[in-house]
């Protein structure tokens, strides 16, 4: 049997817009490596921010908190932070 790994990278990056992919169990042990992952693509400038949540297996109240902190925080930095149905790329930055 196949275990899923949880992870969050960057999988695509385009001049000020980066496609952060989030897969597995997204509970409190990989919160701290999202927001991470936010906060860095917030201060290198990225104005758009796809997330690509199409590999999460499970999330749980804090996996879902750190998605609304994304939101949030790149709206305060006059970013955008999305998750579309079904292309996650970094189009039209």
């Amino acid at each position: 049997m196949l275990v899923p790994t949880s992870g969050v990278q960057v999988t695509e990056s385009s001049g000020r817009c980066a496609v952060l992919t989030i897969s597995g169990d997204v509970s409190r042990d990989l919160v701290p490596a999202i927001r991470a992952a936010l906060d860095e693509l917030i201060a290198e400038g990225r104005v758009r921010i796809v997330l690509d949540v199409r590999s999460i297996t499970f999330m749980d109240s804090a996996g879902l908190g750190v998605l609304v902190y994304g939101v949030r925080n790149s709206e305060v930095e006059r970013a955008a932070c999305d998750w579309p149905g079904q292309e996650c790329r970094c189009a039209g930055c």
